[in-house]
């Protein structure tokens, strides 16, 4: 769903819009945040091993609970949780609703 704050795909024409807002010229620093960007490539290295082995199916089956064309969870989102359970292999999770 375009232009809807969970999209992943932008509305490009209003983007351009407001573009010196959202980027702003303040470049890649955020005060307060580090996101350690020479660490994500290597780790996006590692998690695409794991994308081969994706259980999810495209469209609705029965026995699943989780397809990836579906309106409420992404499937980029299923995909990195996916690849980082597997990757980290926690002894727990939490989920928050």
């Amino acid at each position: 769903m375009r232009d809807f704050f969970y999209s992943p795909i932008p509305d490009i024409e209003k983007l351009k819009t407001i573009q010196d807002r959202v980027f702003g010229t303040h470049g890649k620093e955020i005060p307060g945040i580090d996101l350690c960007e020479d660490e994500q490539l290597p780790l996006l290295e590692r998690l695409k091993v794991y994308y081969k082995d994706l259980p999810f199916d495209e469209e609705p089956r029965e026995g699943k609970r989780y397809h990836l064309r579906n309106d409420i969870y992404y499937y980029l989102d299923a995909i990195f949780l996916y690849c980082m359970i597997r990757h980290f292999n926690p002894r727990r999770a939490v989920q928050f609703v």
